[in-house]
């Protein structure tokens, strides 16, 4: 502060005593406080001394004096400027900000200095620009390199702030992001030049603590090869962020480095890269690909192609991605070595190969919603060996190219509460898989099956499924053998609504309900296979014939006409069943029947068996 000194005299010269002296602000009239010393003591009634001196300190600004007595002329001083020439040149200098003082106004704060709380702060590229590079960037024209000035920005180790949307950078070789550095902005645009032929923004191999969030990256593909958006190569607790990245003649986000872990990308718009939007390469762990939007971009969406551990890909949305050769899916993983990832949530259209191709182990792929893929909707199935202990839950599938779920190779795993409907192909196709189990699953409209088997498969289990309206069969249990079929609903299907073939055997049929299929109910299974308890609406009444042939469920039978039974088509063993006659026909000993002598029969004259396998024993027979 200043000291203002000065004195109040009349007409002659003479000192007047005792006049009050007020001071207040010359802009808005109001009092100014006054200090006896330098900012510590307030004073609060100043009057003239006995020689009608007065002195005060106050800061520096424009004031108003006003001089009053009473029975004296009221004399006014107006736009005194106080200013310390010193201070304000201090001021102005570089170290100026050290020299003004800065408190929080909250409670218990500490006193610091303007030039400490700006270096909490960020600074900007526009900090270590040249005047020409500055009106560059202003006016929105992107035509002069600028990355030298993120470079130095960056390497002050402050946060660094790109500001404004409406502003464009343009580099002309990549920006290496250093560890522990933010980068990050209101959708400011960066281009790639033509012709750099480098990633637009890389950070250092095994950086750690490093965020870029909320910029517009263009790669300028048309220009460049082998340039990626953002480029990490190795490193742990790297963020990419909000942001927009378009255009990359390689992928918009690349993630590498054979120790890569606790990574994310997430709320990031890539779109119209040539080798994926989002890509996880060497192997990574802990890490979170979630609430992306990743639409035409050349291979896939997003995608694992190397192994990925204990992560998760939810809430993306994958559109139309495969676009390059070779074609790949919207969301992909599946290394045989990929263990514990969760993809969820994901809303994945089009496509020119797979919506969501998994595989791996521990694998969990629930609640996303699939529809127009070329191929298939939902792969889970590893490029080598076996994917074990696997989740596909609450998925929705349509309108897919081939099948709506594939499932190859996959062990002790659970397929539950899926939808399919309306592919090209199957509902779900299911190839080599063991101890798979399918509850509650629908498959309506498809042009093949609802459900099929192709390669052989074991201990399957499918309870509570249905199967409607399907072109095929309800289900095609082909080449499977120890599985049980129950509490199903396989209705109104072109083919049968349960079908067998190949070395189908000893599988379990029962409580289904299965009617209304066009080419019929139940095929006749194995001998080796139990079919008990179904509702089919299939008539209990069979004409004889010399090789009788009973429908493979029920345990009573009507048999018409008067053709002499030499043999009956074996079924499961211990299957027990009763038939009532309605005419005369000798029901005959040997063969496969073992009955106590040859049987003539009349109306409603009944004989109940049971099967062994191969042959049916006589357990006893009434005459009515």
């Amino acid at each position: 502060m200043l000291r203002y000194a000065n004195n109040y005299q009349d007409r002659y010269g003479n000192g007047i005593p005792g006049a009050l002296v007020s001071v207040t602000s010359n802009e808005t009239g109001l009092p100014v406080t006054i200090y006896s010393d330098n900012g510590v003591t307030p004073i609060t009634n100043l009057v003239t001394d006995a020689l009608g001196q007065f002195a005060f300190y106050v800061a520096d600004g424009d004031v108003d004096i006003t001089l009053s007595k009473t029975d004296t002329t009221t004399t006014s001083i107006r736009d005194v400027t106080i200013k310390n020439p010193v201070a304000e040149s201090a001021l102005a200098s570089t170290s100026g900000p050290g020299l003004v003082g800065c408190i929080n106004p909250g409670a218990g704060a500490v006193a610091t200095t303007l030039q400490a709380k700006l270096l909490e702060g960020a600074v900007t590229p526009q900090d270590f620009m040249t005047t020409a590079q500055r009106n560059n960037v202003a006016a929105g024209l992107g035509t002069i390199s600028v990355v030298d000035a993120f470079e130095k920005a960056l390497a002050t180790g402050m946060p660094v702030y790109v500001p404004s949307a409406s502003r464009k950078y343009l580099f002309d070789r990549q920006l290496i992001v250093p560890s522990n550095a933010v980068i990050f902005g209101d959708q400011a645009q960066i281009y790639l030049g033509n012709g750099v032929n480098q990633h637009v923004f890389r950070v250092a191999t095994n950086a750690d603590n490093v965020e870029i969030r909320g910029l517009r990256i263009d790669g300028t593909k048309a220009s460049n090869t082998a340039s990626m958006g953002i480029a990490i190569d190795g490193g742990s607790s790297i963020r990419v962020l909000d942001c927009y990245i378009k255009n990359c003649s390689a992928a918009g986000i690349y993630f590498a480095g054979a120790t890569l872990s606790g990574v994310r990308a997430m709320n990031n718009f890539v779109t119209g890269c040539v080798a994926g939007g989002i890509t996880a390469n060497d192997t990574v762990t802990n890490f979170a690909f979630n609430e992306n939007s990743c639409w035409l971009n050349g291979t896939h969406g997003v995608g694992i192609i190397g192994i990925a551990k204990h992560g998760m890909i939810c809430g993306n949305a994958c559109w139309d991605n495969g676009q390059g050769t070779p074609n790949a899916d919207n969301i992909t993983g599946y290394n045989v070595a990929n263990t514990s990832v969760t993809v969820s949530n994901n809303s994945c259209k089009g496509g020119l190969n797979n919506s969501i191709h998994m595989g791996g182990q521990y694998m969990v792929v629930t609640d996303n919603t699939v529809y127009d893929p070329t191929q298939y909707g939902i792969v889970m199935a590893a490029n080598t060996g076996i994917c074990k202990g696997c989740t596909v839950g609450n998925n929705s599938v349509f309108g897919a190219g081939v099948s709506g779920y594939w499932f190859e190779n996959c062990t002790t795993g659970s397929v539950n509460g899926n939808s399919s409907c309306d592919n090209t192909a199957h509902g779900f196709a299911i190839d080599g898989c063991i101890g798979l189990s399918f509850g509650s699953n629908s498959a309506s409209g498809n042009g093949g099956d609802g459900f099929r088997n192709g390669v052989a498969s074991s201990f399957l289990t499918f309870n509570g499924c249905t199967s409607r309206a399907n072109t095929g069969d309800g289900i095609e249990l082909g080449n499977v053998t120890d599985s049980t079929i129950t509490g199903g609903n396989f209705s109104g299907n072109t083919g049968w609504g349960v079908n067998v073939s190949g070395t189908e055997a000893r599988n379990i049929i029962g409580m289904n309900t299965v009617r209304g299929n066009t080419a019929g109910q139940i095929a006749q299974p194995n001998v080796s296979t139990r079919v008990t308890d179904n509702e089919t609406g299939v008539s209990r009444t069979v004409a004889s014939a010399a090789a009788l042939i009973l429908p493979p469920g029920g345990s009573y039978f009507y048999i018409t006409g008067t053709t002499s039974i030499t043999s009956m088509t074996a079924s499961f063993p211990e299957r027990m069943v009763t038939l009532q006659f309605d005419d005369v026909l000798t029901f005959t000993d040997g063969g496969n029947l073992n009955i106590a002598g040859n049987y003539v029969t009349a109306f409603k004259k009944t004989i109940t068996l049971i099967c062994d396998g191969s042959s049916w024993v006589e357990i006893a027979r009434s005459t009515n």
